[in-house]
């Protein structure tokens, strides 16, 4: 299962902007220490056409979830 939380690509429509001091600043709506799993949108596309060549590489994969079994 392929399941992304983000996409690091959405960073290139909106950008730093600067603060009252000048300082550039990526304000998102997430608390400063809300973990964020990211990944690059060719990235995943790899990995995503790696799997459906070669399945049985990954249905035995000793990380899979118990609640995709």
């Amino acid at each position: 299962m392929l399941r992304p939380a983000f996409f690091i690509d959405n960073y290139a429509f909106f950008g730093p902007t600067p603060d009252e001091q000048g300082e550039l600043v990526l304000a998102q709506a997430l608390l400063p220490e809300t973990r964020l799993q990211m990944i690059a949108v060719q990235d995943i596309g790899v990995f995503a056409a790696n799997a459906f060549d070669r399945p049985e590489a990954y249905l035995a994969a000793p990380w899979r979830s118990r609640a995709t079994s």
